[in-house]
């Protein structure tokens, strides 16, 4: 496309408002949005990877949100916006609740709890929690601060985090400087771009008291992070190291540097994807206008005996229509259907791959090695769903583009809309609970001072192992001695128990995400039966009205509507050359 100002596109939407073109509300909206734009940008990653210190130091310039300290605390997504006035607003249980301006207290109370279940019962009875505060940087975006991406409460992430993702413009991962984990690129490709967004930036918070570095040894850790990124097809993705001292000038030092780049590159892809829409809504509602005057124009130069004759064969051609849409829908829901069925034998084989490829060090596989491999697992099967979900729309909303232009030529750019509708369906992003407890797990470990498995069977051993060597018969003590080896000598039986244990696990992962594919298909379905009900109703509707225009006894100059009709597709061909 060549360069098609914001102005001159709203230059154009009011020349064809006066050809008669009726834009919808929201489309001029988005269009004033786009021409002032405001972002939302939502902050994310690992516990204390910096994502609060980022919020409050480059975006607020001020303490204003608590930052991390020791265990897991954060329970609500909390969003930041411009307010001539300090206020906290949150809807708690469908109550919405106001304090102005809010204390500190009052913003940790809404966004904090000590425990899991205290934090879980906080994150799903508060549906919505914002700070208004008179910053001026808060004027061009909004901001997302959100629970750690490690957060052992999967549950807590399902209602926040991953919640909030798809209103976002674009993620900003915080990962320490060291490293960028698997949890992070598994977010990213498992969960960002699954949720439908397609802008994310990772941030490499460096901390020279932490984690000083040399310029050189700095320069590898982005190199080595773009290298991963780019080994799982994330190359795309732009990282950046940040620090806030003003002394690192080979990376961005300074709050104002990162605010900067992140809104530079808010500029050059967000912005510019909001332009390209924006540029073709407008000439499809302008399109759609030129082509209703243009049969007009043919229907003026017809006697009402054709025109109301012609009226007649569309009716009847709606009760037709109605029966070839109800054939398409019911072989949708069936290929649907079978595509869930696919799916889920697709989850028994991997989980196969998995089981085979794990069993052979079940005996020392650990809860992270094994949460971490089935959130993988889990992102690549969501992200399969997806894609066979879009290619049977496709397919069937082709049918249904084929229907749509059968009502008459003039609607062949709402066939165009309805084949491309699509684009716009819901998505999935979060991800079955881990199947492992962690938190009792971890609990157990802390108490016990390592696996529980191995201190049962040491304890086991020592203790019996004591008492058989202070025995008079030599036999015994030899026996003693032997048993102190136990658990060397049982490890292939433990070896054998975490082999089913680890079978089990796995079946029950298996069926909740075959639980979600089910459920995201469902969702799929009912979004597209009601997309595709909606475009026809649409067509049909633009149709009846042009006919009961024609059937008006106001007389209509043909010549007049076929120049109007050719003003109007010039203008659209303006718009999108």
């Amino acid at each position: 496309m060549t360069d098609f100002s914001l102005d001159k596109l709203v230059a154009a939407q009011t020349e064809a408002e006066g050809l008669g073109v009726v834009f919808p509300e929201a489309l001029k909206g988005a269009l004033r949005e786009a021409a002032d734009p405001h972002y939302k940008i939502g902050v994310m990653g690992r516990f204390q990877a910096g994502k609060t210190t980022l919020v409050n130091r480059v975006f607020l310039r001020q303490p204003l949100l608590k930052e991390g300290e020791g265990l897991c605390t954060t329970a609500v997504c909390t969003e930041v916006t411009y307010g001539p006035e300090a206020k906290l607003t949150l809807v708690k249980d469908g109550v919405t609740q106001t304090f102005s301006p809010p204390t500190a207290e009052a913003i940790v109370a809404a966004t904090t709890a000590g425990t899991e279940e205290a934090r879980l019962a906080l994150a799903e009875s508060i549906t919505q929690l914002r700070i208004e505060t008179p910053n001026e940087n808060l004027r061009r975006y909004t901001i997302l601060d959100t629970p750690g991406l490690d957060d052992p409460n999967r549950a807590l992430l399902d209602v926040t985090t991953y919640r909030e993702l798809p209103q976002c413009d674009l993620v900003l991962l915080v990962a320490d400087a060291r490293q960028l984990s698997q949890i992070d690129f598994d977010f990213l490709r498992g969960t960002v771009f699954s949720a439908g967004l397609t802008q994310a930036m990772v941030l490499l918070s460096y901390n020279k008291e932490a984690n000083r570095m040399a310029a050189a040894a700095r320069q590898n850790v982005l190199e080595t992070v773009r290298a991963g990124l780019a080994s799982r097809g994330l190359e795309r993705i732009p990282v950046q190291m940040v620090c806030y001292d003003g002394e690192a000038p080979d990376i961005l030092d300074t709050p104002e540097k990162v605010e900067a780049a992140v809104l530079d590159y808010l500029s050059r892809t967000v912005a510019a994807a909001r332009s390209e829409r924006l540029r073709a809504q407008t000439a499809q509602a302008i399109v759609e206008r030129a082509k209703s005057r243009r049969l007009l124009g043919e229907l003026a130069k017809k006697q009402r005996a054709e025109i109301e004759a012609l009226n007649d064969r569309r009716k009847r051609e709606e009760i037709e229509q109605e029966k070839r849409l109800s054939l398409i829908q019911g072989r949708l829901s069936r290929d649907l259907r079978e595509t869930a069925g696919a799916l889920g034998g697709a989850v028994d084989q991997a989980c196969a791959a998995v089981r085979q490829e794990l069993a052979a060090g079940a005996a020392d596989l650990t809860e992270a090695a094994l949460s971490t491999r089935l959130d993988a697992l889990c992102g690549d099967v969501l992200g399969q769903a997806q894609t066979a979900c879009r290619e049977v729309a496709q397919r069937h909303l082709a049918e249904v583009t084929e229907l749509i232009e059968g009502m008459d030529d003039f609607l062949g750019e709402s066939a165009e809309t309805a084949k491309g509708a699509v684009d716009t369906a819901p998505r999935t992003s979060s991800v079955p609970h881990n199947i492992f407890d962690s938190d009792i797990w971890q609990a157990l470990k802390e108490k016990l001072g390592g696996d529980p498995i191995d201190k049962a069977l040491e304890w086991g051993s020592e203790a019996l192992a004591t008492r058989l060597e202070g025995s008079p018969n030599a036999w015994v003590r030899l026996a003693g001695i032997a048993v102190r080896y136990l658990p060397t000598l049982l490890k292939p039986l433990r070896g054998k128990l975490a082999a089913q244990a680890l079978d089990e696990q796995l079946a029950v992962f298996g069926d909740q995400l075959r639980g979600q594919i089910e459920a995201f298909v469902d969702r799929f379905h009912d979004w597209l039966d009601a997309a595709i009900d909606a475009q026809v109703e649409q067509a049909r509707e633009q149709l009846k009205r042009t006919f009961e225009e024609a059937l008006d006894d106001r007389p209509d100059d043909p010549a007049a509507l076929a120049a109007e009709a050719e003003t109007l597709e010039a203008l659209a061909g303006r718009i999108l050359a």
